[in-house]
């Protein structure tokens, strides 16, 4: 199509999607939202007197409430009680629903400082055989005062307005029209790409199918990144951009997790909620989104890799036979087992990190290759969604680029790839500013990052056995599927190779080689071989091999070396321009049957028998037992958490009025006639701010940390004050968000004016 009537075309589209955009966002802000307020279920309080639930529990026993009947719904169970230690656990029970698996993460544990709890759970039928139960371990006065139950219809106490509502919709689908544009128009370049997107598209959705059943897999880390999207949510709602300390988290003293794992994409699924979509079903969708992103971007790379390649063969494969062998890798690649355990296993951040390693690979392709411009935008939007998606997968991908980069020495190590190295770690480093800035900041303070809380405990024996490869184990399935390329595809190819002599036919092969010795060592570090406790005695390395955990975490760049091995093997194969073309077709169509019907069975009998869980209102996460303590100011007690109420009582010589909590602001009005120290419901990371304001006028007073890293305040004496207490971002904070967000806009516009420097 001529350039002119593609830009006329292009106009008239873009100003169509405007309209369209601002239409429905502004409709969407009228559809009616389920009312916030919690309605009383009316049960007989002699269904809790008589069965003795109600009063003292003896140390050591339990009680049970009798049963009683709750129509499908999201429910609250408030409980007041007292005790003398954080030992005692309340629950809701049900054997029917307990079989339906829709009960989980129901219990909680009290806490001595307060008096009070509230658990969420959902029934996603009706039941009439639920109770409540009780268990004193060891408390010596464990006292439950009163139980009641209400409806909660809201998602989130957090309930979006209408103008929330409407641009939240607008962002969303001026990212949904911008990424279907940018299809578009390369469908407009090139016909051929149609039916090949069509046949990505229906892969990517053919793998996310088993995801389509009612409620949730409980993935070992579901709860805790289902709780970072209602936390970017209630802050969106709050008025941050971007939400860098989470609010609701351990009944709402914040969670500074924002600053230290990248969340971009989850900014999806809050949007989504705020317009009014269940957590679940928005959750689901930006699964489904990845698998897009990473099967089209998979596919993007590799074309360019496989025609960056031949580029400097004798034999260059043509066009067509390029994209062929790159919708293979782009199958292979989404397809792999490890993706899917990843996915179904909650291991989100992993998950989103798949779809931005092939982008890292085309990088290094243009470097050697000697493109410039393109290399450092490559890395750049590598990095960028690496570092904002998995810091442990940014790390693992800078090692293996080193390790790579020794292995082609002559190619890296030259002024012009060394210069262009250095201007791509620039654009990266800007770019992300907006996420390095808070990250080092809040680094700074007494806080473990990349190590799990205060877990040191070796990796060695965590590792793959070598032994146990050719068990049922699902990750070993991985391990298998890439021997397999290696020894059936790969090796015995290059044997063939030299056996057939001459330095000219063994030269065709180096890179095969280099990428098969690289794929071997990524294996080997999954495995009880590889000297990770070695390693860990190094001082400068050492503990920073802890934060991997697992070394099987290696598999993620043991997939995208092997299909990158893959594809090279395909290419020349091609390249050698024999009669075998068609046995090469018929191994690139076996692939893709392998990786597409594989995929989906291996997920459909993985995940069949695992529990459902229903997240879909913010008090079903019990956030202070799913984070690891990671990202807590150390010595934290992370289920030491009273409420406000619980707090400012009973402190002698104050009086206080009007106590109001909202996200991460504090206010309250008080006189005392003499200075008087308090706690406060916060955990006291840096950038608090307490002003008080009095008849003498406004004072901004020291925020210190106060028992169980509390912010606590010495306030002066003042017959009628008022004390406001926040998290204000600092001004750096700021300044990078606004530098990084500068580059972007400024780039992006580049690209636009010159995409002929970016081919």
């Amino acid at each position: 199509m001529k350039a002119d009537k593609l830009k006329s075309l292009f106009r008239y589209l873009l100003v169509t999607q405007l309209l369209i955009s601002v239409v429905v966002s502004a409709v969407s802000g009228f559809i009616p939202l389920p009312s916030a307020n919690a309605m009383c279920i009316d049960i007989g309080r002699n269904v809790f007197e008589e069965s003795g639930i109600i009063g003292k529990i003896e140390k050591g026993q339990s009680a049970r409430s009798h049963e009683f009947s709750l129509e499908e719904g999201n429910y609250l169970l408030e409980v007041d009680y007292s005790c003398t230690n954080n030992n005692n656990f309340i629950s809701i029970v049900s054997e029917t629903i307990d079989s339906l698996s829709y009960l989980n993460e129901r219990w909680q544990n009290t806490v001595a400082s307060d008096n009070s709890i509230v658990i969420g759970f959902t029934l996603e039928s009706a039941a009439d055989d639920i109770s409540i139960a009780a268990v004193n371990a060891e408390d010596d006065d464990f006292v439950i005062r009163d139980l009641k139950i209400t409806v909660n219809p809201g998602a989130s106490p957090v309930q979006p307005d209408m103008l929330s509502r409407v641009l939240s919709a607008f962002a969303l689908l001026v990212l949904f029209f911008s990424l279907f544009d940018i299809l578009l128009y390369r469908c407009l370049n090139d016909s051929r790409n149609i039916a090949i997107y069509m046949f990505l598209f229906m892969v990517a959705f053919i793998f996310t199918i088993p995801l389509m059943r009612d409620g949730l897999y409980n993935g070992n880390d579901l709860a805790f990144h289902i709780m970072r999207i209602y936390g970017i949510r209630d802050g969106l709602l709050g008025g941050q951009l971007p939400v860098k300390l989470q609010t609701p988290w351990y009944g709402g003293y914040g969670y500074i997790v924002g600053a230290f794992y990248g969340d971009l994409l989850l900014y999806i699924p809050a949007l989504l909620s705020i317009v009014g979509f269940s957590v679940s079903a928005s959750y689901k969708f930006v699964l489904f989104f990845v698998q897009l992103l990473t099967i089209f971007s998979s596919y993007f790379c590799f074309k360019g890799i496989t025609e960056l390649s031949s580029s400097s063969d004798e034999f260059k494969v043509r066009s067509n036979t390029s994209s062929l062998i790159a919708v293979c890798g782009a199958v292979a690649y989404t397809g792999m087992f490890f993706r899917f355990v990843t996915m179904y296993e909650a291991t989100t951040g992993e998950f989103f990190a798949t779809a931005f390693l092939p982008f890292i690979a085309y990088a290094f392709y243009l470097l050697i290759y000697g493109k410039r411009v393109p290399s450092v935008m490559m890395f750049m939007v590598g990095f960028t969604g690496l570092i904002n998606s998995h810091i442990l997968t940014t790390l693992m991908t800078a090692g293996f680029l080193v390790l790579t980069s020794l292995i082609a020495f002559k190619r890296v190590f030259n002024k012009r790839s060394l210069y262009t190295l250095m201007i791509a770690a620039g654009a990266v480093f800007i770019s992300n500013l907006h996420f390095i800035v808070p990250f080092l900041d809040m680094s700074s303070d007494d806080i473990a990052v990349l190590s799990s809380g205060s877990n040191l405990d070796p990796i060695q024996n965590k590792g793959a056995d070598t032994v146990g490869f050719f068990t049922d184990d699902p990750l070993n399935l991985t391990i298998r599927v890439i021997l397999v390329f290696a020894a059936v595809f790969i090796v015995i190819r290059i044997i063939r190779a030299s056996s057939a002599g001459g330095s000219g036919s063994i030269k065709r092969y180096y890179r095969l080689i280099a990428l098969t010795i690289l794929t071997l060592l990524s294996l080997l570090m999954c495995t009880l071989l590889f000297p990770w406790d070695l390693l860990a005695t190094i001082p400068v390395i050492g503990k920073s091999i802890y934060a991997f955990q697992f070394p099987l975490r290696f598999l993620q760049i043991s997939d995208i070396l092997s299909v990158l091995m893959l594809i090279e093997y395909l290419r020349l194969r091609y390249s050698e321009n024999d009669r075998k073309t068609r046995s090469t077709v018929m191994i690139i169509a076996a692939l893709m049957l392998f990786f597409i019907i594989g995929g989906f069975v291996y997920s459909v009998r993985r995940m069949t028998p695992v529990d459902r869980v229903t997240y879909d209102t913010e008090a079903n996460i019990h956030s202070d037992w799913i984070s690891g303590d990671e990202y807590l100011i150390a010595g934290t007690d992370p289920h030491d958490i009273p409420s406000l109420e619980a707090c400012l009582s009973d402190i002698p010589g104050i009086r206080i009025a009007d106590m109001e909590q909202r996200a991460d602001r504090i206010t309250f009005l008080y006189s005392s006639d003499q200075e008087t120290y308090v706690e406060l419901p916060l955990f006291s990371y840096r950038h608090y701010k307490a002003v008080v304001s009095s008849y003498e006028g406004r004072e901004v007073i020291d925020v210190m940390r106060g028992s169980n890293n509390r912010v606590s305040l010495n306030l002066p004496a003042a017959t009628d004050g008022s004390v406001d207490v926040r998290f204000i971002t600092p001004w750096c904070w700021k300044m990078s968000y606004a530098v990084s967000l500068c580059f972007m806009v400024v780039l992006t516009i580049y690209y636009i004016k010159n995409k002929r420097a970016f081919n």
